[in-house]
């Protein structure tokens, strides 16, 4: 799956492999990778408020993502994920 951010700087994907991957827009380089779950990772969703591009500073949530095991993560999105 994969989703604009709210001000569309930036493109999310989620894969099977558990990844989640953020691109800058509109040049597509890959901005920061996070190993998301361990199961498949089949569902993200910006925060509606979540402006700008990594590395983000502060625990304000601007993402969350859904696996095939039923778990539910809210990132951040630093550097230190």
């Amino acid at each position: 799956q994969g989703k604009f951010s709210p001000d569309a700087q930036l493109y999310c994907t989620s894969s099977w492999s558990g990844f989640i991957k953020l691109w800058k827009v509109p040049s597509c380089e890959p901005t920061l990778t996070i190993r998301g779950h361990e199961d498949r990772c089949h569902s993200i969703a910006w925060h509606p408020s979540c402006k700008g591009a990594p590395p983000f500073e502060g625990k304000t949530v601007r993402l969350a993502s859904a696996s095939a095991d039923s778990r539910v993560n809210l990132w951040c999105l630093t550097e230190s994920q």
